[in-house]
């Protein structure tokens, strides 16, 4: 669970599309073996008819693009 203070919750979509695009660079966060694992990179949101998807870019040699498809990622902007 994520403990966030009311006053910095959010519900209105088309404001925080604006804060990600205003602000693109992201910090990742992953969980490996009880080890924070984070990493920062810019990202871009791109929407579809139906979809919301952040597109960006881990070097092979950065480890933490493995465990995308393995564990829960956070992302914050």
């Amino acid at each position: 669970m994520i403990y966030l203070p009311k006053r910095f919750q959010n519900e209105d979509l088309v404001q925080s599309l604006q804060l990600m695009r205003d602000y693109p660079l992201a910090t990742l966060i992953s969980i490996n073996d009880g080890i924070p694992f984070i990493s920062h990179i810019p990202l871009i949101v791109d929407i579809t008819s139906d979809d919301i998807f952040l597109v960006g870019h881990l070097a092979k040699g950065n480890p933490q693009w493995r465990l995308m498809n393995e564990k829960p990622i956070h992302i914050i902007f």
